[in-house]
């Protein structure tokens, strides 16, 4: 029933972004020198915080080569004080996750005219394609090569590239080159006091930060590997402690597998992602899923085993993008790995640890 509902839905999508082409899209051209820009509206309404971090970079790098872009988000209100406040843009213009056509039209007059508009969506659907007819740009950037909308199409530059590299081409339509920047990942003072006092209360010393829940069901441990996780970190060594993270989302399913113990800890006092961040920071190493946890970690400079299913083009696009790295690629189901295989990765990842030490 589920692969029909699946097959369905694919289905109407494909039919809506036909029907949002055939009415929406056209010709976009234009003569516009890119190193020229002046401003930049970046489209962010996904609302998926890691991809907000790992296109940080690119930010930070306009910021520091390129001060008098304008650069605008198009965003969630929730994303608000991460881009402005954090990242530094200029301005933030509030979109819903789903806006309805009408929002479409005024948050588009609400951007006003921009230079260039950035939307690295692969597979535009009729909305998406409707924003971009109602913004007021010169160009508009993207890798669809399906829709004449997108006038700076880059699918073949960066094709294969992590969205790390991805973004920061763009960097260099403005002429801005050089090595890319790191993720910004802000630590809030307040955020650390209460890891802090979390510490001290259990006495905690060295911990292993365990982040066992991404998005959807397919990238949730079950008590089980978490169990097989833990009696492996400790028999490596028995001198860590190991922190789970939960969210106010997951908070509950946590606590009831009741896997605390005296080496054991769960952090259950995160209630922002910020919380996140500072107890990362902290952490010895970090041992995730394949979710936002990972990218916090690489712009922190924290090592981590990372749990990956065999999606390969994911993979490519959302790894780790860090030398402080080992992967646990799962086959079947991310619950599908023995104990064996975590012990080899946590191996990989002292020695690669080491060496980021030394150099």
């Amino acid at each position: 029933m589920k692969a029909i509902v699946s097959r369905f839905q694919r289905f109407r999508d494909v039919l809506r972004r036909t029907l949002g082409i055939w009415l929406f899209d056209k010709d976009k051209t234009t003569q516009f020198d890119l190193t020229k820009t002046a401003s930049i509206l970046f489209i962010r309404n996904d609302a998926k915080l890691g991809d907000a971090i790992v296109s940080s970079g690119l930010i930070r790098k306009l910021r520091k080569h390129r001060p008098d872009i304008t650069i605008k988000v198009l965003t969630i209100p929730a994303m608000e004080s991460l881009f402005k406040e954090h990242f530094g843009v200029d301005q933030v213009i509030h979109i819903s996750k789903r806006p309805s056509y009408s929002e479409i039209r005024q948050v588009s007059e609400q951007v006003g005219q921009v230079d260039m508009v950035v939307s690295l969506n692969l597979d535009m659907k009729m909305k998406d394609i409707y924003l971009l007819n109602c913004l007021n740009s010169m160009v508009n950037v993207g890798v669809d090569q399906g829709v004449k909308l997108v006038n700076v199409n880059i699918a073949a530059n960066i094709e294969n590239q992590h969205y790390a590299d991805k973004f920061d081409y763009v960097a260099s339509l403005v002429g801005v080159n050089g090595p890319s920047e790191n993720y910004i990942v802000p630590l809030l003072q307040n955020s650390i006091e209460k890891v802090n006092d979390f510490i001290q209360q259990n006495q905690i010393h060295d911990y292993v930060l365990l982040n066992p829940f991404g998005s959807g069901h397919s990238r949730k441990l079950n008590k089980s590997s978490i169990s097989r996780i833990i009696e492996t970190i400790e028999a490596n060594d028995p001198s860590l402690n190991v922190v789970l993270l939960s969210s106010p989302d997951t908070r509950q399913q946590l606590t009831e597998m009741n896997l605390t113990s005296n080496k054991v800890y769960h952090f259950d006092k995160s209630a922002s992602i910020y919380d996140a961040m500072a107890v990362i920071n902290q952490a010895k190493f970090v041992v995730t899923v394949d979710t936002s946890i990972v990218h916090i970690a690489t712009g922190l400079g924290i090592p981590q085993v990372a749990i990956y299913s065999d999606d390969k083009i994911n993979y490519q696009n959302w790894h780790p993008n860090s030398g402080l790295s080992s992967i646990l690629f799962t086959m079947k189901g991310i619950n599908n790995f023995t104990s064996q295989k975590f012990l080899d990765c946590l191996n990989y990842l002292e020695i690669d640890f080491t060496e980021g030490i030394q150099g």
